[in-house]
């Protein structure tokens, strides 16, 4: 898919983002239009803690975004120390590996983590039957942002690392 086309699509989903993100504290950086990522920092949890996550949209929607959260003191993406944990499985570990377990989560597929190998290539993610209602990217941060401050959220998989 072209970049122009993914990009056209996101920059149309995040509009109903922005709507939202002073009523659930969400702030976005500015879309690397020649990368296609952004990333959304979620301030409001229960504990006060915050989330930064990152967004790789290529060959969106035709793929669904790679999603990983980010320790905000050392930068890394994918670690536990960046990841929420709750008492589901949204928030996973996959051989070591934390991963949003979810159709719209292109890490949680076959050839990426393997932790779904029973879903199969990311093209075509809107046909997985586990979709739910997650059809844009406004429905996925509602639902983040929902488990961030629900009884299920148990606070960070693993203590934050500071960097030295």
């Amino acid at each position: 898919m072209e970049k122009a086309i993914s990009l056209a699509i996101m920059k149309k989903e995040l509009e109903a983002c922005y709507a939202d993100a002073t009523v659930y504290g969400w702030e976005f950086s500015p879309i690397d239009e020649s990368n296609l990522t952004f990333r959304v920092r979620l301030l409001k949890t229960r504990d006060k803690e915050t989330y930064t996550l990152t967004v790789q949209f290529d060959n969106y929607n035709q793929w669904p975004p790679l999603l990983d959260f980010i320790n905000e003191e050392t930068g890394e993406a994918g670690v536990k120390s960046a990841y929420p944990k709750c008492d589901d499985s949204f928030f996973n570990i996959h051989n070591n590996v934390p991963v949003i377990c979810h159709p719209y989560s292109r890490k949680a597929y076959k050839g990426f983590t393997n932790l779904h190998m029973d879903w199969g290539e990311y093209d075509g993610w809107q046909a997985n039957t586990q979709h739910g209602k997650f059809e844009n990217f406004r429905a996925f941060l509602l639902a983040v942002y929902g488990r961030l401050n629900s009884d299920k959220y148990n606070g960070r998989m693993e203590k934050k690392v500071v960097a030295s």
